[in-house]
């Protein structure tokens, strides 16, 4: 063949290949899908030149590309509409984002993998949402998208992404950074637990045990997840615990006597209710708040000298608590004493008591109480629990710091029937992790009779109750399978009644190993059941996904949290807020929690006196609420020095104490109206009635000495601010935006104002 004949067939084989590609390209689905948007475009346009064309568009191959993040995305051949509101009923994949992402995540800046992995690059569909072999990001939809989250949002909380942010704090909250290294999130939450040091002075060993076997049998809803202790360990890990003393509880001397209706009455008056819950509802809900334990069944739990010292001496005993020092007598702590051993006791642990009394600490076995120690370490409890004297922190589970990015062929799914992806996995080991548990690990090659039981004995676990204890004894095999058996029943594994088949003692050893693999005592998991709802094992699964070794994409995409004042108050201030716990309830900028008001801009909110006597004498900010702030019996000097303290640095440079011009009493009368024109009063109530969403703006406390109307209680600059945009200075208040005019926020906050107690008020300047 001569080389033009060659060249001739080379250009034609070229042509048809360039032909293919062509064709290839401009009949792929995306080109299907582009014209297909087209043709939603033209049946929307009214325009008849705009629709000949849309109709007529050739369709056109687009990317985004954007070096730094590393993005090459292909996503928007085929989701043309993202951007487009009109397109929010459209079907996929035409329809636009759902929610306002794109006003702060614009996709031709960002992307679209960088949020939801896949591959970018991809033309096909089953590609391009990474669902092919060997592909490590798939592409995550619905709420798993804010797994990513973090690459750019690496601390804090992510703004329209609750579940990572949930999940995220869950982290810490439920102690899985005890056992877990995760590198970020610092140590445990300082309310997981409370410290053990002296615990044997405190609880019975009745109610202990109980505790210990199943936490939900003592309360609803403990914090503390069901380790599924058999009755050995229970026993050891007991009698460990019950030798850890205080000397301060043990040699103090006989609580004096206390009086019921004394005791009531303190506990009223200083609200324990608002931090302890103490009754659960018919239908099962806590009454009360979280903030402390609950006393349910407490004085079953604890003694009355302990119940004595811990009123008196708080931070004394634990000067990490959350609970405020009250400064009882001893005469008000022996009535609260006496009136809590009355109202909350177990009557089924009170007859174990009975049945089987408390032993002394001296006649503690040692024995007993070293394998509880053992167990205490093996299962991590001091990871959350502070102990004197006891085993260090270790942490027991593997690092999750990069759990995310962990290689999907190296999860062990086991036997647990799931999809093996990370989503599934995460869900199922948090929601139920007994699944997981092991068998017991032989080798492939057949053992002997005594080779199998010396496994099965090295096998169970914990090693602390079987093998660390005592060697397998020598003997005959079925005598050594009796032995076996005896021990792991005495430990709770097995049912009393399980006995070895009338088989020939071969086989035996055998059917040993099957029965305790069933039993799950060869598991090596030591992960607790944390009881997790649907939505939390979702939101901790979401945090897991986020753990990844991909850090931000770039510096310049850093998301950083607003700046924030840093609260940290010394001296008296310092002390009182200290002795009081005031930021266990309330926060203050970046310090504190949110169970009770945010006092960050209190000094803006309040009137000076009204505040000085509100610390005086505590009352119920809502008239169909009862709970209030704790009466700590301020001293007027205390109280003093909080109120100035909050007046003058808990303040806002941009909302004034007063307005310019001052306020009049025509602008009063047009409030009112317009109060009745927008329905406040639907929600707020006044002299003439109202109701009860928002709190009563004209309801006077009896025995107050100032006013709490609005008007005496309130700043007129923070009504206006207020008025302005509640939800800028509360995001999460419930009262709308009504987008008032500059003279209808006057009008309002005038008659706000003039909402003042017409009856006798004491002068105030302490």
């Amino acid at each position: 063949m001569s080389l033009r004949a060659l060249f001739g067939l080379s250009s034609l084989l070229l042509a048809l290949l360039t032909l293919a590609t062509f064709v290839d390209e401009f009949t792929a689905s995306w080109a299907d899908h582009q014209r297909e948007y087209n043709t939603l475009l033209a049946e929307k346009a009214t325009d008849p030149a705009l629709k000949k064309e849309l109709v007529s568009r050739w369709p056109v191959f687009e990317q985004i590309y954007n070096p730094e993040l590393g993005v090459v995305d292909r996503c928007i051949l085929c989701h043309r509409g993202i951007d487009n509101p009109d397109m929010k009923n459209a079907s996929q994949p035409h329809r636009s984002h759902p929610g306002n992402l794109l006003e702060s995540h614009p996709q031709q800046k960002y992307g679209c993998t960088i949020c939801h992995q896949g591959q970018g690059r991809a033309t096909d569909k089953q590609a391009a949402w990474g669902r092919v072999s060997h592909w490590e990001k798939p592409l995550l939809t619905g709420s798993f998208v804010q797994a990513t989250c973090t690459r750019c949002h690496v601390s804090g909380d992510v703004p329209q992404a609750p579940l990572i942010s949930r999940g995220r704090k869950m982290l810490r909250s439920l102690g899985c950074v005890a056992c877990h290294q995760v590198e970020g999130l610092g140590g445990v939450d300082p309310r997981v637990a409370p410290d053990l040091s002296g615990i044997g002075s405190k609880v019975t060993r009745a109610w202990l045990s109980r505790w210990l076997t199943r936490p939900d049998s003592v309360l609803p809803a403990p914090k503390m997840p069901d380790y599924g202790l058999r009755s050995g360990e229970v026993e050891a890990i007991a009698a460990y615990l019950m030798q850890q003393r205080s000397p301060m509880v043990d040699s103090a001397p006989a609580v004096p006597e206390g009086d019921y209706d004394r005791g009531s009455l303190i506990y009223k008056q200083f609200q324990c209710i608002d931090c302890h819950v103490t009754r659960f509802s018919r239908n099962g809900k806590p009454v009360g708040g979280s903030i402390g334990p609950a006393l349910v069944h407490v004085a079953t739990k604890t003694n009355r000298k302990w119940l004595f010292a811990w009123l008196r001496e708080t931070h004394r005993m634990q000067p990490r608590t959350l609970m405020p020092h009250f400064k009882l007598s001893d005469q008000q702590a022996a009535d609260l004493v006496e009136y809590i051993c009355e109202e909350w006791y177990d009557p089924d642990i009170e007859d174990e008591v009975l049945d089987e009394p408390e032993p002394a600490p001296g006649e503690q076995k040692k024995e007993l109480a070293a394998v509880g120690m053992a167990l205490f370490a093996n299962y991590g409890c001091s990871g959350c629990h502070g102990i004197d004297h006891g085993p260090s922190p270790t942490r027991i589970g593997p690092e999750l710091t990069y759990i995310g990015s962990k290689d999907l062929h190296r999860f062990d799914f086991g036997k647990v029937d799931i999809r093996h992806t990370r989503p599934d996995y995460f869900f199922a080991k948090v929601k139920d992790p007994g699944q997981f548990g092991k068998g017991l690990d032989v080798p492939s090659h057949l053992l002997s009779s005594r080779e199998l039981l010396e496994r099965i004995w090295k096998g169970l676990t914990p090693a602390a109750l079987f093998s660390e204890r005592t060697p397998l004894p020598a003997g005959k095999e079925d005598d050594t399978v009796t032995w076996i058996l005896d021990r792991v029943k005495a430990a709770g594994f097995l049912k009393k009644a399980t006995m070895p088949p009338p088989s020939d003692e071969a086989s035996r050893p055998v059917w040993l190993r099957k029965t305790l693999e069933n039993s799950g005592a060869f598991s090596v998991l030591k992960m607790p059941d944390f009881g997790l709802s649907d939505e939390d094992s979702l939101a901790l699964t979401i945090a897991l996904m986020s753990l990844t070794e991909e850090g931000p994409p770039s510096k310049r995409y850093i998301a950083s949290p607003p700046a924030t004042q840093h609260f940290d108050p010394q001296g008296q201030v310092g002390q009182l807020f200290d002795r009081y716990r005031c930021l266990s309830c309330h926060s203050v900028w970046d310090q504190g929690e949110n169970l009770a008001a945010d006092l960050s801009n209190e000094g803006s909110r309040v009137d000076r006196n009204w505040l000085y006597e509100f610390l005086r004498r505590p009352y119920s900010m809502r008239r169909t609420l009862t709970i209030a702030m704790p009466q700590f019996h301020l001293t007027e000097d205390e109280a003093r020095t909080l109120a100035d303290y909050l007046w003058f640095v808990t303040t806002r440079d941009d909302i004034p104490g007063r307005l310019d011009p001052p306020l009049t009493a025509t602008e009063a009368e047009a409030g009112k109206l317009l109060f009745q024109a927008k329905g406040c009063q639907a929600c707020h109530q006044t002299s003439t009635g109202g109701g009860d969403v928002g709190p009563s703006l004209a309801t006077q406390v009896p025995d107050f000495p100032v006013g709490t109307w609005a008007g005496d209680k309130l700043r007129e600059g923070w009504v206006a601010t207020w008025l302005k945009n509640p939800h800028a200075l509360l995001p999460e208040a419930r009262e709308p935006r009504l987008d008032l005019t500059q003279a209808e926020i006057r009008a309002l906050t005038a008659f706000v104002m003039s909402l003042r107690w017409p009856g006798p008020q004491q002068k105030v300047n302490p």
